[in-house]
């Protein structure tokens, strides 16, 4: 899945699982696999984590850029 950017940021913003599916209009099931998958490759436990691991871990991304709409 190429949005996973994208979810990260919808993730940011407090939208639920079921929120970015609609905005995707991907199946609940699929937008869940894809935050699992997130969730391992950030390795954090929950979303806050998630969304703390990838500011640290990607370059040239700040916190600003995920609040933007």
């Amino acid at each position: 899945m190429r949005e996973k950017k994208q979810i990260i940021k919808y993730i940011a913003l407090g939208y639920t699982n079921k929120e970015i599916a609609e905005k995707f209009s991907y199946s609940l099931p699929t937008i869940k696999w894809a935050v699992v998958d997130l969730l391992k490759m950030y390795k954090a436990k929950n979303r806050n984590e998630l969304i703390a691991n990838y500011l640290k871990t990607e370059k040239n991304i700040n916190i600003e850029e995920l609040f933007d709409k």
